[in-house]
């Protein structure tokens, strides 16, 4: 551990007796400080986190790394906020991403995704299997289920011209 006080006045002492060995002892003392809060730096990290994780306030980093589309691998970018005073900070911008499923007739089956909407927009225009081809991307590691096909839906009732009577009873 750290020594206390009264310990360090006394190794002081000695040094201010003896000329010669005051430099040495000042420097030993110093650095028994240092190696003890490098310790102290060391030990931080004892929930399985690797040091390279935590940032020097002791916070475990990469909170945000999971937030990627599973599709394109579209990930955080980096933006700065302006304020009033034309003072720069900076910030991320996150993904506007959604868990979306699709069927897939490739595989027979249902798929789950976390994607961003432009991915999603890029789904409804070429389909899940094009899109999937387009980015190397093995859907069979996100599927969820074998089933059916969806339902296609009813086609709408043409709408009439007459007026419609509502009732309040």
């Amino acid at each position: 551990g750290l020594p206390r006080d009264h310990e360090l006045q006394a190794l002081l002492g000695l040094c201010a007796r003896e000329p010669v060995a005051a430099a040495m002892r000042t420097f030993m003392i110093l650095a028994a400080l240092m190696l003890a809060v490098c310790n102290a730096y060391v030990a931080m990290p004892a929930m399985g986190v690797s040091r390279a994780q935590v940032s020097r306030a002791g916070v475990v980093m990469g909170a945000n790394s999971g937030r990627k589309c599973q599709m394109t691998g579209r990930g955080p970018n980096n933006a700065n906020s302006i304020s009033f005073s034309h003072r720069v900070t900076s910030r991320k911008q996150g993904v506007n991403l959604h868990s979306k499923k699709y069927y897939s007739p490739e595989l027979n089956g249902w798929i789950r995704m976390k994607l961003a909407c432009k991915t999603m927009k890029t789904i409804d225009k070429y389909g899940i299997d094009k899109t999937a081809k387009k980015y190397g991307v093995d859907l069979n590691r996100y599927k969820v289920s074998v089933g059916a096909a969806p339902a296609a839906a009813a086609p709408a009732a043409p709408a009439s011209n007459e007026p419609k009577i509502i009732i309040n009873a």
